[in-house]
Order: structure tokens, then sequence, then C-alpha cells
């Protein structure tokens, strides 16, 4: 996958999701439910965390810095999500969607550092395995918006108008 797809896919997904996002009325943003017991505020300080979490390791990777071996493979991604619910449950609207757009900036210029044989070369990166860096952008940023956009559109479907 070229550099050019890994943006086109990222930016699509992002801006489905913060069109959808858009849509959502102020007092809804808090209700549970939008993604398992997670209000719709709940979902986007969870999506910011994992695409933090993206930015860091890309950072990491373009400037060769120490990424502990197995770091992926070991994360709990479940013991994460409680993590990151943990320090985000209080986190502001206004915050959690200013994260949310200056991430996506972040990601996209990470993204740019990199030659499209960077991402597309397998085995390249040793904390990724076999995997190509286009698999692991992929993971944590437009398929995990892309999973939680339907679960977005699935909540809203249930609302009352």
């Amino acid at each position: 996958m070229s550099k050019a797809e890994v943006r086109k896919n990222c930016i699509e997904a992002h801006d489905a999701l913060r069109v959808l996002l858009e849509k959502v009325p102020e007092e809804w943003r808090a209700q549970p439910g939008c993604a398992g017991d997670w209000s719709v505020r709940d979902m986007l300080v969870h999506l910011n965390f994992w695409k933090g979490e993206c930015v860091t390791l890309l950072y990491k990777m373009r400037n060769e810095l120490a990424i502990p071996r197995g770091h992926l493979q070991k994360m709990d991604a479940d013991a994460m999500n409680q993590r990151f619910y943990q320090l985000g449950k209080d986190r502001a609207w206004e915050a959690a969607w200013a994260d949310f757009l200056g991430l996506q900036k972040q990601l996209l210029r990470r993204v740019d550092e990199f030659t499209d044989a960077e991402i597309d070369q397998p085995g390249l990166y040793p904390v990724l395995g076999s995997d190509p860096l286009a698999q692991f952008i992929a993971e944590f940023s437009w398929n995990h918006e892309n999973a939680h956009r339907q679960d977005l559109e699935a909540w809203l479907a249930k609302q009352p108008i």
C-alpha cells in the first residue's frame, strides 16, 4: 500500500466520523450506550488515545527511538481500553474534539515522514513483526474509526428524533 493510499484511507475514515459526530446533539454526547456502556464522548476519547499511541509509535519508529521488543504484541487491548477510559472519563467534549482534530493532523504529518517503501515493506520494523507499517496504521486509525463509526450510526438510529 502506498503512502497516498494510507493518507486517503486515514482522511476518508476520519472525515466520515467527523461528519457523523457533528450531527450528535450536545445533550446526547454524554448518554451511555453508544459503544457498549460508553457515551459518544467516551468513544471519542477512546479513539483519541489509540490514535495518540499510533502517532507516538510512528514518531519513535521514524526517529529510531527505543520501543520495547514485542510492545505491540504484549498490548492487552481490554486493559488499555480500561486504562484509557479511566484517564479520559472526565475529559470535556470541547477538549476531546480538539484532540480529535489535532491528532488527525499529527497522524498525517507522521505518515508523510515515511516513504512508500517504508510504509509497505513487511518486516521492516521489528516491533511490528512481519506486518508492514500500513497495517499498523490501519489498525490504529481508519479501521478503528470505521468500526466505531458503525457503532455510532447504529446508536443514532435508535435515538428519538
